[in-house]
């Protein structure tokens, strides 16, 4: 088996991650089990999915997760500019390190969820 690097093993999971996520047939065929509204719920059962059908529809989810992806690790890079907040600098990206033991854990996950509120409060002001 090839030997991968923390790099390549972090993007080559962001691949399977996509890969799995985008697998939403069965939500597309029993609504009920996802956290939708019912109206969402009931828009999604007046259709016939056929497996042909399902599957571009996982294709395309996939497809838009890879380019989320990308997109992503642009702006790591410093080759993607914000879209949502406007700065005063340049924005040159952001480097992320493998942690060391005493290093103090900020974890991103939950960085993640905790920055929709700002998220939100941002889409407002720029409507």
């Amino acid at each position: 088996m090839k030997k991968l690097d923390s790099l390549e093993v972090f993007l080559v999971e962001l691949q399977e991650i996509a890969e799995n996520y985008s697998k939403i047939r069965d939500y597309l065929r029993n609504p009920e089990s996802t956290s939708l509204d019912n109206e969402k719920i009931n828009a999604l059962k007046q259709y016939e999915f056929t497996d042909e059908g399902l599957n571009a529809i996982e294709s395309i989810v996939r497809e838009r997760m890879s380019e989320a992806f990308f997109e992503m690790v642009g702006l790591l890079d410093g080759i993607g500019d914000p879209k949502v907040v406007k700065g005063n600098s340049t924005w040159v990206g952001l480097r992320l390190k493998e942690p060391k033991e005493d290093d103090e854990a900020q974890y991103l996950n939950e960085q993640f969820y905790e920055s929709y509120d700002n998220w939100l409060e941002l889409k407002k002001e720029n409507l």
